[in-house]
C-alpha cells in the first residue's frame, strides 16, 4: 500500500510504545486498514469495508505477523478494552474498525491533529478541510464520537436482542451513543414489545431505520389482531371488515 500515516509525539506516552512488538503490529494496522470506503469479495461474498477498517482474517494477520490466531485475537481484545479499535467477528473474515482513524490519515496535508491520538481515545481531534464542512453534518459528528467500553457492551446487548443484524455495526454503534440513558431503556422495553409483534425477523425495520425513525416512539399493534383480519380477508370475507377490524381494536385498547 503506498501514502502516509501521522503519528503525534505523544504516542511515546502510550502503553503501546513501550511493547515494541505490539507498537509495530498496530503501526501495521494503521497502515493496512482502508483510506476510502470500498466493498472486498471474499468467496461468493460482498463485504463492506470502510475508512479505517480491514477485513482480514485473524489468520491472515498472524501470518503477517507470524503469530498464531489466539495471539492475534488476545491482541485486538487488549485493543478493544483501550478504545482504540473496535472488533467484529463475521462469516468467514474478522472486521477492525479504527477508532479515531482520521487522526492518522486525514484528507488534507494541513490538517492538524491535538496530540492526543493514542494518549486520550475519548476526545475528538479531527477537523475536516473546508470542502467536507458542510457535506453530511450528521455522519461527520458521528465519526467524532469515540464509544466507551460500557456504550460497547450495552450496544452489543441491544444488537442481540434486536436479532437483526443488518447494517454498518459501527455507525449504528455511535448512534447509540448519542442517545440519553431514558431513550435506551424505552428502546430495549419497545424492541421486546415490537418483536412480538414482528416474529419473523425479514418483515422487521432494519435497525438503523428503527434509529433514524424514532421508532421505540411508535405504537405497538398485535400481530395476534392483523392475523386475524388477514385470515378472514384471504377467505374472501371482505364485506364488513374494515368496521369488524376497528372493534377489535377497540376492544383491544379496552382490554
Amino acid at each position: 500500500m503506498q501514502g502516509w500515516i501521522k503519528l503525534h509525539r505523544q504516542v511515546r506516552d502510550n502503553w503501546i510504545w513501550k511493547d515494541p512488538i505490539k507498537f509495530q503490529w498496530w503501526i501495521d494496522m494503521l497502515m493496512m486498514v482502508n483510506h476510502a470506503d470500498s466493498k472486498v469479495n471474499i468467496g461468493l461474498e460482498l463485504f463492506e469495508c470502510n475508512r479505517g477498517q480491514s477485513i482480514l482474517s485473524l489468520r491472515s494477520w498472524g501470518e503477517r505477523w507470524n503469530v498464531s490466531k489466539d495471539t492475534v485475537r488476545n491482541f485486538f481484545v487488549l485493543l478493544a478494552k483501550d478504545k482504540m479499535i473496535i472488533s467484529e467477528n463475521m462469516n468467514k473474515t474478522t472486521r477492525i474498525t479504527i477508532c479515531n482513524y482520521g487522526t492518522y490519515q486525514s484528507s488534507s496535508h494541513d490538517e492538524q491533529t491535538d496530540g492526543r491520538q493514542l494518549a486520550d481515545n475519548k476526545q475528538t481531534v479531527s477537523h475536516p478541510n473546508k470542502n467536507e464542512e458542510n457535506i453530511n453534518n450528521e455522519n461527520n459528528d458521528l465519526i467524532n464520537i469515540i464509544p466507551n467500553k460500557d456504550d460497547v457492551n450495552s450496544f452489543d446487548v441491544l444488537w442481540d436482542l434486536y436479532d437483526k443484524k443488518v447494517g454498518d455495526k459501527l455507525k449504528l454503534l455511535k448512534k447509540w451513543v448519542k442517545l440519553s440513558e431514558l431513550e435506551r431503556v424505552n428502546i430495549i422495553k419497545h424492541i421486546e414489545a415490537y418483536k412480538k409483534s414482528v416474529p419473523q425477523k425479514q418483515y422487521r425495520k432494519n435497525l438503523e431505520t428503527y434509529f433514524n425513525n424514532k421508532s421505540w416512539n411508535d405504537e405497538i399493534i398485535d400481530s395476534t389482531i392483523k392475523q386475524s383480519f388477514s385470515d378472514k380477508t384471504t377467505k374472501g370475507n371482505k364485506a364488513g371488515l374494515l368496521t369488524e377490524y376497528a372493534e377489535v381494536l377497540r376492544e383491544a385498547a379496552i382490554d
